[in-house]
């Protein structure tokens, strides 16, 4: 429901004081109990960053002593600081502080601020007087069976307090600078046209905090947008892999290399071979299994099944004399024969310092002919 509201909240100041130093002197509401959203990330919980999650601030938690008592002294910030405040960042961060304990204004927790810094004192203002506690706090996930929130918040400890210009507690959450109660904020406007006066301060405070929640609900979505969106890109990527690699250019090469190696397989296993299979090292493994029936090639890797192939491709073109030159002499045999020994001994030495995966799967096969007094 998208609803418009026209702010006509007055507030004759009469809360705020100024000292002989000039420091602003104002209570606040700086916390409340009950339920509150988080986003995972603020939580530091796994998964989704973005996540919104629901917290429950009870009242013995939020108005325990211990908690109430650790807002004397706290430091007070404009904006949330990147990290906790302590004794290297307060200089470059605090601009006033808090005086004594807080105490409990019905559903919220008031506290008496004293803002120092001349910028804090111009901040405030211009009305950013919204407070915001920043604390430390054990979240217990032992909650009740159904409950609609997912941690309970225990052991609060204050921090600083800071001005922010939207609140987690809501729009109550400020710098009083009025009298206690709220005068008439104005109409409110429904989708339907109709339009009502709300004059009491629940009202207020509902209808802003549907607002605040409608706001995270809203960048939630857009969070999951971006999500789907880089998805798509990824999955659109794939697709054009996989059209690039079904053309027709690509089943042509492919075609032609399979045909290759089921032609090498024929010198290699024997002229009655065949294999139906599709896939190059399947092929090649099916050719060396006939080729060398002892051998256990079911296990070895396809790196060592294209390197053993590749060997007995060789050996075979020097086994072959039909694909030689007819006319080639006695030389040109032996010039082919020490080619291939020399195959062999650069697969030894890249057994010894070649890269990684080709070098043991080379080396293993070598080791495998050694064995078997296939090669010396």
């Amino acid at each position: 429901m998208r609803l418009t509201v026209t702010d006509k909240l007055s507030y004759p100041i009469t809360r705020r004081e100024y000292t002989e130093e000039g420091f602003l002197r104002a209570p606040g509401r700086v916390a409340r109990t009950g339920i509150q959203e988080y986003l995972a990330g603020e939580l530091g919980l796994p998964g989704d960053q973005n996540r919104i999650v629901r917290v429950f601030r009870p009242e013995s938690e939020v108005f325990k002593q211990e908690s109430l008592d650790s807002y004397s002294g706290a430091d007070i910030t404009i904006e949330h600081p990147s990290k906790m405040v302590d004794s290297e960042s307060y200089k470059n961060v605090s601009i006033g502080t808090i005086s004594g304990s807080a105490t409990k204004d019905g559903s919220f927790v008031l506290a008496n601020l004293i803002i120092k810094d001349s910028t804090g004192i111009k901040t405030a203002e211009r009305g950013k007087v919204q407070l915001s506690a920043g604390y430390s706090a054990i979240y217990d996930d032992n909650v009740p069976e159904n409950a609609d929130y997912e941690y309970i918040q225990r052991d609060i400890q204050i921090n600083h307090v800071a001005l922010v210009d939207r609140a987690r507690g809501g729009v109550q959450a400020r710098l009083f600078d009025n009298k206690t109660e709220l005068n008439k904020v104005g109409k409110i406007t429904l989708d339907s046209g109709k339009s009502v006066d709300v004059q009491d301060e629940s009202a207020a405070v509902l209808v802003n905090d549907h607002i605040d929640r409608q706001s995270q609900k809203i960048e939630s979505l857009q969070a999951e947008i971006e999500k789907s969106k880089a998805v798509n890109d990824s999955l659109k990527e794939k697709l054009d892999e996989a059209i690039k690699q079904s053309s027709d250019a690509a089943i042509k090469e492919r075609v032609e290399k399979i045909a290759s190696v089921k032609e090498i397989a024929k010198k290699i296993a024997g002229k009655d071979f065949t294999c139906d299979s599709t896939n190059i090292i399947e092929i090649q493994r099916a050719a060396l299994n006939k080729k060398r029936p002892l051998f256990d090639w079911a296990e070895k890797s396809d790196t060592y099944i294209k390197h053993a192939f590749d060997i007995y491709d060789t050996e075979s073109q020097m086994s072959n004399p039909e694909k030689d030159d007819e006319n080639e002499d006695g030389e040109g045999k032996d010039a082919k024969k020490k080619s291939v020994d020399k195959q062999y001994k650069q697969l030894s030495k890249d057994g010894a310092a070649g890269l990684k995966v080709a070098k043991d799967a080379r080396q293993e096969f070598i080791n495998d002919l050694v064995k078997r007094g296939e090669v010396e």
